[in-house]
């Protein structure tokens, strides 16, 4: 019996320390660099975004999953001035004030982000500090920019 109750402890300890360990990695970017992680490609959550560019403006839209249709989706685009030019997306979710009881039901939040950069800039993203893995689909020649199709099938 002792011995089970020591086997415990020593298991929360190393997972306590395996937790600490991960968090102290994943720190989020300075004002002007791209946020890095140590969590590899094939880990990250995959984003299909639909992208244009048109005299120097970017516009891609797409959507993310929230866990509750009470959260809200947020997003900051900036720009790092390099060559070429290195644009990083940060979203965050968060809930929305007032709403304490809400049904826990993965809900797709529609967003669309703007950037004036160069045609040959670089993206990033990030979705609560975690890196997001871009799926990039260029828009069609004669799609408007102001009047993009959110919902991409595949």
């Amino acid at each position: 019996m002792q011995k089970s109750i020591i086997a415990v402890i020593i298991i929360l300890v190393l997972a306590t320390a395996g937790y600490w360990w991960f968090i102290r990695d994943t720190v989020p970017g300075d004002e002007g660099t791209i946020a890095t992680s140590s969590i590899p490609l094939s880990e990250q959550e995959i984003v299909t975004v639909k992208h244009a560019y048109k005299s120097g403006k970017h516009v891609m839209v797409g959507s993310l999953m929230v866990p509750t249709p009470c959260d809200e989706l947020s997003w900051d685009a900036r720009v790092a001035e390099s060559m070429p030019e290195q644009v990083s997306i940060s979203f965050t979710i968060v809930k929305k004030e007032g709403t304490e009881v809400c049904a826990q039901a993965l809900t797709a939040k529609q967003f669309k982000v703007e950037a004036t950069a160069s045609a040959s800039s670089t993206w990033s993203a990030t979705l609560n500090g975690t890196p997001l893995q871009l799926n990039i689909i260029e828009a069609g020649e004669g799609e408007d920019l102001e009047k993009f199709e959110v919902e991409i099938k595949g």
